[in-house]
């Protein structure tokens, strides 16, 4: 899938929740009936903004290709760019702060880990974490045991 011969168009803040569309390269895209009370942008590549004025346009494919580099493993990548996902979101609180939410999701995917693991594994500042966990931990989601490695640890795995 690497190097396949697609474009993708992705609605963003769509309130009828549509996804994003694959398509062949070759294909032309007309979109029509748009309709705003703030107005109508289209965001190319996720740089250049475009006011737009009418109720519609068409799109495709640049007959230049775009080239990408990829630097190393990106861990955000691997938590939220799975396909299907196996979390149970109904157990956390509706108002749980984004950091508790990756994290609870970061253990879902991953499984037990330190909390030294935790902050390099989700690149979030260590008070962040410790309150994260903490949370966590009280909401009863979370079980803090010692390590069996290094007696100075903890590992936190999720309750199930």
């Amino acid at each position: 899938m690497e190097n396949a011969d697609a474009i993708v168009v992705v609605p963003v803040c769509s309130s009828t929740g549509q996804r994003p569309l694959v398509l062949p390269a070759r294909s032309v895209v007309a979109i029509t009936e748009i309709e705003s009370r703030l107005g109508r942008d289209l965001v190319l590549d996720g740089q250049e903004r475009i006011r737009v004025r009418s109720k519609g346009f068409t799109i495709q494919a640049s007959a230049d290709p775009a080239r990408f580099v990829r630097f190393g493993k990106a861990r955000y990548l691997q938590v939220f760019g799975k396909l299907t996902a196996r979390h149970r979101a109904a157990d956390l609180p509706a108002r749980a702060a984004p950091s508790v939410r990756f994290l609870y999701r970061l253990l879902e995917d991953e499984g037990a880990m330190t909390e030294k693991r935790l902050i390099a594994e989700s690149r979030m500042p260590e008070r962040t974490v410790r309150n994260a966990l903490s949370h966590l931990v009280r909401a009863g989601l979370v079980r803090r045991d010692p390590s069996l490695r290094d007696a100075r640890e903890t590992v936190f795995t999720l309750r199930r």
